[in-house]
């Protein structure tokens, strides 16, 4: 019936019901609002970083409204974020693989 989409089970935890996953693998969602970097993770001023600038956004209105909004605001400072604090490694790692 729905040729283009994919179906996911995941583990039974407690009861003997599993949570089940249809996904419409056609739709083009355009760009994503919003993505996470595994690397930013790591760096310990990531969290403060965040924190600061989501309490920083005024936005009223409904709950899904508000964290999309917030979302769309952060997503610029992430990138500026992003290149002030990961650059360099970007570099750093140009220069090593020119050393060996």
């Amino acid at each position: 019936m729905w040729p283009n989409s994919k179906q996911y089970l995941f583990n039974i935890s407690v009861s003997d019901n599993c949570d089940l996953v249809l996904k419409d693998t056609s739709v083009d969602w355009d760009p994503k609002p919003f993505r996470s970097l595994d690397v930013w993770q790591s760096d310990g001023r990531f969290n403060v970083f965040i924190h600061g600038k989501w309490l920083s956004y005024e936005v009223h209105g409904g709950g899904m409204f508000v964290l999309k909004e917030k979302l769309k605001m952060l997503k610029p400072n992430l990138k500026f974020w992003n290149r002030e604090v990961f650059e360099n490694v970007k570099q750093a790692g140009e220069e090593l693989h020119k050393k060996n």
